[in-house]
């Protein structure tokens, strides 16, 4: 993921409350609990024989941190509550603060058994403001998908502490074997890029102060008996994003710039139609003004370019802009249906 330094520099600081932004869902830790944490990734955090909290060496000076819910709540449990995208991170912290990453964790569950923990993204590196919330600004793709044939997928949100000394941002209840409280699972060093760990530990009554504010992307072609967030009239983001809806007319050729929304790379193409591709009216006849060709990578943005057909150019002869349908298709299922404007 490319991020401009200063982004890294300039996290915005919002009050527990701060409610997230229109359409998005907020998901994690309840910020209102206080961050009373002293031991950072040197400490691996146990239960004594009288079931309080004890600490061994962990031997490492980083770790990555993630809540799991208790035995009876999942309520905090930092698991993507649909397919879409993380724009934001809270984290809330402690007097004492350093350099920490937001990271998706991928977990597994199909006939042959569930697996977890994946690396599959991770914010840039931010420093939190000490003794409050701090709000990240990212771009996080998260998987929440059930396939028939290949299982479930489920992302989780967690928290890589990336330096020595630095107290993890989490609340300690202190009686690690009370199962009603909710817990967490630490892995020393901390997750990165291409790992798969199943040497995680679990950390009783602990929970990680971070959340993450979600917008679900859109999907027009839903699983028999499951109502996509669409149909649902839910805020949503389309999976294969045109910026600015706009697409320019250069000669004969056509561009647009495209975000990848979906936790996975965006390989497939748009075609500039007449008509919004629906389920519904999938023979319905469209006139096809231009086609691009995209390989982008989840989370990232790139320019495409393609071709304007006969009909496209006779569209744009004497006129600007004309408005069209952009139909993205991503390994043949239809991703996004949005009305843009075509300019020359």
């Amino acid at each position: 993921m490319r991020w401009p330094a200063a982004v890294a520099l300039c996290a915005a600081i919002l009050l527990a409350t701060a409610a997230p932004a229109a359409g998005q869902i907020r998901f994690g830790a309840n910020l209102n609990r206080p961050a009373n944490v002293g031991y950072g990734c040197q400490a691996f955090p146990t239960t004594d024989f009288a079931g309080n909290r004890a600490f061994l060496a962990s031997g490492f000076g980083t770790c990555t941190y993630m809540g799991t819910g208790s035995a009876f709540s999942f309520a905090e449990t930092p698991q993507a509550p649909a397919e879409g995208v993380v724009t934001r991170v809270l984290v809330k912290a402690g007097p004492t603060v350093g350099p920490m990453q937001a990271v998706v964790l991928r977990s597994t569950r199909s006939g042959a058994g569930a697996a977890c923990c994946f690396f599959a993204a991770q914010s840039q590196v931010f420093t939190p403001q000490p003794n409050a919330v701090t709000a990240v600004p990212v771009r996080l793709p998260m998987r929440k998908d059930l396939d028939v044939q290949f299982g479930e997928t489920v992302d989780y949100l967690g928290l890589s502490v990336l330096a020595p000394g630095v107290p993890i941002p989490g609340h300690d209840e202190g009686v690690p074997g009370d199962v009603s409280r909710n817990g967490a699972m630490a892995w020393w060093p901390h997750v990165q890029p291409g790992d798969t760990r199943a040497d995680g530990g679990g950390v009783g009554a602990f929970t990680p102060l971070v959340a993450g504010d979600l917008f679900p992307v859109c999907n027009p072609a839903p699983i028999r008996g499951f109502p996509t967030a669409a149909q649902a009239r839910v805020p949503c983001i389309p999976g294969v994003q045109i910026v600015d809806n706009l697409a320019i007319a250069d000669g004969a050729g056509v561009f647009v710039n495209v975000i990848c929304n979906v936790a996975a790379p965006c390989n497939g193409d748009i075609r500039f139609q007449s008509r919004r591709v629906r389920v519904a009216a999938a023979s319905a006849r469209r006139v096809t003004y231009g086609r691009v060709r995209f390989n982008v990578a989840s989370g990232d943005r790139r320019r495409a370019r393609g071709r304007l057909t006969a009909a496209g150019r006779s569209l744009l002869r004497g006129r600007r802009r004309a408005k069209v349908y952009a139909n993205a298709r991503v390994g043949g299922r239809v991703v996004s249906s949005r009305r843009v404007t075509l300019r020359r």
